[in-house]
C-alpha cells in the first residue's frame, strides 16, 4: 500500500512517528511537509492564517502535482489547515487517490469537504 501523509511534519510524535510505525508494517509512505512553504516571519504569520497569498496557493499547486503525479492509494491529510477544497477536489478528479482522510483537528476540511459528495463513501 501506498500512503500520503500531508502534513507539518514538524514534531515527531505525530506525523514522523506514525510514518516510522506504517513503514515497519510494510507500507510505502509518501511525505508531503506543508512546513516547508511557510518560511521566515511572513511564514509565520501565514500559518496563522490560512488566506489565499502566495505560498497558501503554491502549496495547494503543489500537492495536486505531487498526488496526481504519484497516485497513492491513500491520501491522509493531518490537520490540513492549509488545503484548499479545490486541491482535494482535484486530486480526486484526476486520480490521484483511491481514498481520502482525515486525522487531526475535526472539522478543519470536514466542514468545507467531507460533508460535501466529493469524498461521499470514501
Amino acid at each position: 500500500m501506498r500512503l500520503m501523509i500531508v502534513g507539518a511534519w514538524r514534531w515527531p510524535q505525530y506525523e514522523v512517528d506514525f510514518a516510522k510505525g506504517l513503514e515497519a508494517a510494510g507500507t510505502t509512505v509518501l511525505r508531503f511537509p506543508t512546513m516547508e512553504f511557510f518560511r521566515g516571519w511572513a511564514g509565520r504569520a501565514q500559518l496563522a492564517l490560512p488566506i489565499p497569498v502566495p505560498s497558501l496557493l503554491r502549496l495547494n499547486r503543489a500537492l495536486i502535482r505531487v498526488a496526481t503525479s504519484h497516485c497513492p492509494d491513500t491520501v491522509l491529510f493531518w490537520r490540513p489547515t492549509h488545503v484548499l477544497p479545490e486541491s482535494v477536489a482535484a486530486i480526486k478528479r484526476r486520480g490521484g487517490s483511491e481514498s481520502m482522510l482525515e486525522a487531526g483537528r475535526s472539522g478543519s476540511l470536514r466542514n468545507q469537504i467531507w460533508s460535501t459528495s466529493l469524498l461521499h463513501g470514501v
